[in-house]
């Protein structure tokens, strides 16, 4: 085999195991939880009037809480832009053809005797967690940006820089789109390794 495109479907739906696409939904529904439950910590501190008065130096924090809104801007877009780029270079002719070659290990480092299908498997779940753990960072820095807002009194002055909150919104949209699934797995072999040829 000199490529994981010329793995058959059939060899795939095999090493689409219970176990294994239970362990990429449990990733999943992990940072989506952790996320909405820092907003549910945030939006708590806002709404029970756990909003620090405005210090005297309110324009200074005024100022770093619009920075940091900009770089959260800024963030929003372009990080999930850098993680769709790293996700697809899973599954480019050179790497298809590489992860033949490849060595795969385990969480505690021991080699790991996966056949070309579970290679398949392997690049798939990767690519998926790349994208999650980019639009994760995003949604923590915007998430973070409220709760400093709130912490320093500046979300009682100005309100509407909790609307950094708002960057968990596409990290919870490619959650319930992208939610792993073995039908998930396969169309995502078919379309993004199987057809590549």
């Amino acid at each position: 085999m000199r490529s994981l495109t010329e793995v058959y479907p059939i060899d795939f739906k095999e090493a689409v195991t219970v176990p294994r696409v239970r362990s990429a939904q449990i990733v999943f529904a992990a940072m989506a939880f952790g996320m909405i439950s820092f907003c549910g910590v945030v939006v708590f501190l806002f709404v029970n009037g756990a909003v620090a008065e405005p210090r005297r130096d309110a324009e200074g924090m005024l100022a770093t809480i619009m920075l940091l809104t900009g770089f959260n801007i800024v963030a929003a877009v372009v990080i999930p832009f850098i993680g769709k780029f790293v996700a697809d270079r899973q599954f480019s002719s050179s790497n298809l053809i590489a992860a033949v070659e490849r060595e795969f290990t385990d969480e505690k480092g021991r080699p790991l005797m996966a056949t070309p299908a579970e290679k398949c498997m392997i690049l798939i779940r990767t690519a998926w967690i790349i994208r999650l753990a980019t639009l994760d960072a995003s949604a923590m820095f915007g998430l973070t940006v409220s709760l400093v807002a709130v912490t320093t009194g500046v979300a009682g002055i100005e309100p509407l820089y909790m609307a950094n909150m708002l960057s968990i919104v596409p990290l919870l949209a490619y959650v319930v789109v992208s939610f792993p699934t073995p039908e998930r797995f396969n169309e995502t072999f078919e379309s993004r390794i199987r057809n590549q040829v």
